[in-house]
């Protein structure tokens, strides 16, 4: 077996003839020199070598009686394992192992066919399944021997860790553990690693080429392969910034393989191996890996013949020493020149290739900053920033390189920037968010994408740097809406329960007063009672449009009116006079005039708290379009933007952020000037109808509140005018559904008041029984009053269904004290003809009764 560390030391001796100018005398003693060396050459005993015994062995009758009936033997070489195998483009194996396989045909009366697959891995596949009956060259592992047999190896191969010339020496096969490293798949190495270092992560790899350029490009640490394919390669490729490190541990020992339920062919294998002698197999080994022939010893005659020759080459050494050297000026000269002007060119790529980064650097939206860190992980000066880094923190490009990132942490976030770059250096990369104060000591929230590597040897981190503050905002924005839904469903059940009890109230006070006229002694009492449940009502109205359930009932209105009449209503009598910038193109918009008209005395009555000693309010409007990607949190489309401006004492920037919580308020608690709900029920109605409302302010500046609402622009017509109403006495027969008793009797009163005749059902299934018993008797009702919502029972949206399919002629209106759902909004849709609110007064109910009766719809 030849050592390959016998290749490693071993060179070949090369001589090379120039022909230098001169003049025809010195060519005539340069032949007479080389004319006396060539004869002295021919009397220089010459080594004698081994001859090579390529006779046929002798076979005995059974091994003749075999080869008879396998003459032909399939092998099937490793395609790309050079130098001691590989197939070339023209379809030709060549290399150690095949010149071996031509030299056993001479001593066997055998041949090699030799099969061409696509790789190692189909090679092993086939040998396995028996269709090929050798492999290449290989090493004997347990798996193999399993389907081969193998001979004694030829030569012995060591696998060794090749990585770039910039990484670090590796000191030990331990210290791969966490690195990534590249083996060609079903190689010996493949094996050797997984079963010896499981804790490496291992690339597998298609072949070899692969491999080292996964190393040399850096996608992979480090790889594993016998020396004598990655030095063959990495000349061969060009590959010029890779080197070995150390030795693996792990020989390649290569025989040669041959099927395993064939031992004769094994057996005659290492006969023919056993053949050829050790200066034969330098021969082989040594024409691909150059390893020169075995040195032989000269006697006396050569040592004479040697020295005369050398005497001749120091006397042509004196001849020739003028005329070289000054051919080597000459070609010292033009190799300077040529150098100096390929560092010209180089100078100018180099600066041609700055200009280029610079452009890149600086056309990033984000600001970039690049450092050095320590070791210590402090972070190091800025080495480079771009123009958006100077604009986000305000300094100058040579101020910020003198500074470092920590100079613009903010205080209470500077501990989490040595986790920070450790994690960065752990990973490669990192994403988070920091709070930064720029030259004015303003606080700046960004996000910091940061990627660690070395440039030219030194750690690097390069981050791209985002003002976030836009989205922190609209973030804000979201978690407050998040925050007003949650108390909102509080809200609405409070609400709810609060309405059924002022139904009662208020429809008893009102019948009493109908009952008694305005000459009674009580009717002033009576009178205060029911502003008092008005009052209440009012509160309750205010909680449910803050709650969930304050869906807006819309209709096509001219806001500019709605807001003239808001405002001048809760301004008049006050020291507080409204001025109007309203364009006469102002576009309409579908709302609950209702809703918006709360929004605008809210708002209105806050300014004039603000200006107690009188002021002007300015309330401007606008048509506005939005388009993606605006500042404002709404998708793009076409809007009505408010502005309600006051002179007043303003709001302290600490109260900002809370202007729109529930009760939130700075009044005295005994000023009697609100409960600290108008905001935030204000901020409920815009958002519910589809639009936002934001608040800018200074301390003795006023206050500025901005509200941007949904245009409708499709046609251009002015909203229908409001119908007038109407209340009037009665007669028919009315059914009342509700769960609640003393809701039931007071609808009983005002209707029986209003002169109809009226039967109660307390849920959906037992008024269902009585619209069909009073049908089936020739006495049906003219009209049914239901309530939305019955806890544990049948509803009114799922009743009126039923009703509707027994008389598709019935006449039903809904009645609610909590409007958590679409039916109230879209009540039509639903199957009712009208609405009736709880608490309501026996004006609206006789109103929305007639309505229903008569059957004249309320408009949407």
């Amino acid at each position: 077996m030849i050592p390959f560390s016998k290749v490693l030391n071993s060179q070949q001796g090369s001589l090379i003839f120039s022909h230098f100018p001169g003049g025809l005398c010195m060519e005539k003693k340069i032949f007479f020199f080389f004319s006396l060396l060539l004869l002295i050459l021919q009397v220089i005993p010459q080594p004698v070598h081994a001859a090579s015994d390529s006779r046929p062995l002798q076979l005995t009758a059974a091994e003749r009686q075999w080869l008879a009936e396998h003459p032909v033997i399939r092998v099937a070489p490793d395609p790309d394992f050079p130098p001691l195998e590989a197939l070339h483009g023209q379809g030709e194996f060549t290399g150690i192992y095949i010149n071996f396989l031509r030299m056993f045909e001479q001593k066997l009366p055998i041949r090699f066919e030799l099969v061409a697959l696509e790789n190692w891995t189909e090679v092993l596949e086939q040998a396995r399944n028996r269709t090929i009956d050798m492999t290449g060259a290989a090493c004997t592992t347990p798996d193999r021997e399993q389907y081969l047999r193998f001979t004694t190896p030829f030569v012995e191969i060591p696998a060794v860790v090749i990585v770039r010339d910039s990484m670090k020496t590796i000191p030990s096969m331990q210290a791969l553990k966490g690195l990534k490293v590249a083996v060609v798949a079903n190689y010996a190495e493949h094996e050797f690693m997984a079963a010896n270092y499981p804790e490496v992560e291992l690339a597998v790899m298609p072949g070899i080429v692969s491999g080292l350029r996964a190393v040399s490009f850096g996608h992979v640490d480090a790889m594993i392969l016998n020396l004598a394919s990655a030095t063959y390669y990495i000349e061969k490729e060009g590959i010029a910034n890779l080197r070995t490190s150390i030795d693996s541990g792990f020989h390649y020992q290569l025989a040669f393989p041959s099927r395993s339920d064939w031992p004769q062919l094994n057996a005659l294998l290492q006969q023919a191996l056993d053949s050829i002698t050790p200066e034969e197999k330098e021969t082989i080994i040594g024409r691909w890996l150059g390893l020169k022939p075995s040195p032989w010893r000269p006697d006396r005659a050569t040592v004479v013949a040697l020295a005369i020759v050398l005497a001749a080459l120091v006397f042509m050494a004196v001849l020739l020493w003028n005329m070289t050297l000054r051919r080597k000026v000459a070609q010292r000269t033009a190799a300077l020149e040529q150098e100096l002007g390929e560092r010209a060119r180089a100078e100018k790529n180099l600066l041609e290739s700055r200009k280029k980064f610079q452009t890149l650097f600086e056309s990033v939206n984000d600001a970039v900053f690049v450092n050095h860190p320590a070791a210590d992980n402090r972070p190091g000066n800025f080495v480079e920033v771009n123009s958006n880094g100077c604009k986000l923190l305000g300094y100058s490009r040579d101020e910020l390189l003198a500074m470092a990132p920590d100079d613009f942490i903010v205080a209470e976030e500077a501990g989490r920037l040595p986790a920070l770059l450790q994690q960065l250096r752990e990973k490669g990369q990192s994403l988070y968010e920091l709070t930064l104060h720029n030259r004015n000591g303003e606080k700046i929230p960004v996000e910091v994408s940061a990627r660690f590597f070395e440039l030219e040897g030194v750690p690097t981190v390069i981050s791209t740097v985002r003002d976030i503050s836009d989205r922190r905002r609209t973030e804000e924005e979201q978690l407050k809406a998040r925050k007003l839904e949650s108390i909102g469903v509080l809200a609405g059940g409070i609400a709810h329960d609060f309405n059924n009890i002022l139904a009662a109230i208020a429809g008893n006070i009102n019948v009493a007063s109908h009952i008694l006229g305005k000459d009674s002694k009580v009717s002033g009492m009576l009178a205060a009672a029911e502003k008092a449940t008005l009052r209440a009502r009012d509160l309750t109205q205010q909680l449910l449009t803050f709650s969930r359930g304050g869906a807006p009932v819309r209709e096509m209105a001219d806001i500019a009116e709605v807001i003239r009449d808001s405002a001048d209503f809760v301004l008049h009598g006050s020291n507080v006079a409204c001025r109007y910038e309203l364009p006469g193109n102002l576009w309409l918009a579908r709302i609950d005039k209702g809703q918006i008209s709360q929004v605008i005395q809210n708002i209105v009555i806050n300014a004039g708290h603000a200006m107690p000693q009188g002021g002007i309010v300015t309330i401007t409007a606008e048509n506005v379009e939005l388009e993606a990607g605006s500042r404002v949190p709404l998708g793009p489309g076409k809007y009505i933007r408010l502005d309600m401006r006051d002179t007043g004492i303003g709001i302290p920037a600490d109260h900002l952020s809370r202007i729109f919580d529930p009760y939130f308020t700075t009044k005295d608690k005994d000023s009697r000037k609100g409960s600290g709900l108008g905001l935030a029920v204000a901020h409920s109605i815009i958002t519910r109808h589809g639009g936002t409302i934001t608040v800018a302010s200074e301390p003795n500046r006023g206050a500025t509140f901005t509200i941007y609402l949904p245009a409708l622009v499709a046609e251009h017509q002015a909203p229908p005018p409001e119908q007038e109403e109407a209340s009037r006495h009665g007669h028919g027969r009315i059914l009342v559904m509700d769960d609640e008793e003393n809701v039931r009797e007071v609808a009983t009163k005002m209707l029986k008041h209003l002169g109809y005749e009226v039967e109660c059902a307390e849920d959906g299934e037992q008024a269902i029984r009585l619209y069909q018993e009073a049908l089936a008797a020739g006495r049906p009702f003219d009209l049914v009053v239901m309530d939305l919502t019955i806890p544990g029972g049948m509803g009114g949206k799922e009743a009126v269904q039923q009703i509707l399919k027994i008389d598709p002629v019935a006449r039903v209106i809904v009645s609610s004290g909590y409007a958590n759902d679409p039916v109230l909004a879209d009540f039509r849709r639903y199957g009712f003809l009208g609405v009736v609110s709880k608490p309501y007064l026996l004006s609206a109910l006789s109103r929305t009764v007639e309505e229903a009766l008569s059957g004249r719809e309320r408009e949407e």
